[in-house]
């Protein structure tokens, strides 16, 4: 079994909009994810666990004061699996991929949701 850690941070040193001059809204202060993926080639199983941290935002101005929200995290799960390999073809692969795996509600933007749960299922053939 191979497993790999990942650890992956962005961040935004520069929040002014000198035409306006006031904090840009509408952007997150910083985003943290951390993951672990693990493989088995013999079985040909692959999986990943993602956890993401989506930092605070100004989203926009009332008259008077700037409105914050946001430090979300979520999880993501994706598991794969060999199903079939063809000698000389390529194999079919069956994925199955779970979005916001806690059911965490949380907007990118003020009013603008994003979905709670998604389970995605798929099949690909890779040559």
């Amino acid at each position: 079994m191979e497993t790999k850690p990942r650890l992956n941070f962005t961040g935004m040193f520069r929040h002014f909009n000198s035409e306006v001059r006031k904090r840009t809204g509408c952007v997150r202060d910083w985003r943290f994810s951390r993951g672990l993926s693990g493989k088995k080639p013999s079985i040909g199983l692959s999986a990943s666990l993602d956890v993401v941290y989506h930092g605070l935002q100004l989203p926009h101005y009332t008259s008077t004061t700037q409105v914050e929200f946001g430090g979300d995290t979520v999880v993501d799960f994706h598991v794969s699996k060999d199903i079939y390999e063809y000698e000389n073809l390529g194999k079919l692969i069956l994925r199955a991929d779970v979005y916001n795996l806690t059911d965490r509600f949380y907007e990118t933007m003020r009013n603008y949701p994003e979905p709670g749960r998604v389970i995605v299922f798929g099949l690909r053939y890779e040559h």
